[in-house]
Order: structure tokens, then sequence, then C-alpha cells
């Protein structure tokens, strides 16, 4: 059975700086938010995996 893919919003969730981030970011792909609020739509969770090779 194919997995069904999660739904997550279009638009960022912004949060502040916190202690390990210095900038406005998203909560859901961590993109950080430029000044002149031209961001490209939120793409979601991101997945952080070592390289193949290394």
């Amino acid at each position: 059975m194919a997995e069904a893919k999660k739904e997550f919003p279009k638009r960022h969730q912004w949060a502040p700086p916190n202690g390990v981030v210095r900038w406005t970011h998203c909560l859901v792909c961590g993109v950080i938010q430029r000044r002149d609020g031209h961001q490209s739509a939120c793409k979601g969770p991101v997945k952080v995996a070592l390289r193949d090779g290394q």
C-alpha cells in the first residue's frame, strides 16, 4: 500500500528567534524569514541525513 503524504500548510508558520536560531524562522521547513518578505511557499518538513559514502 502506498504511503499517504501528510498535509502541511502552504504558508510559513513564523516563530520568533530563540536560543538555537537567532532569526525569525518557519517552524515547519526551517527557512529564515527574509526582510523584504519575498519568501517562496513553505515546502514542508525537510529531511536531514548523511550523504552517501561519508
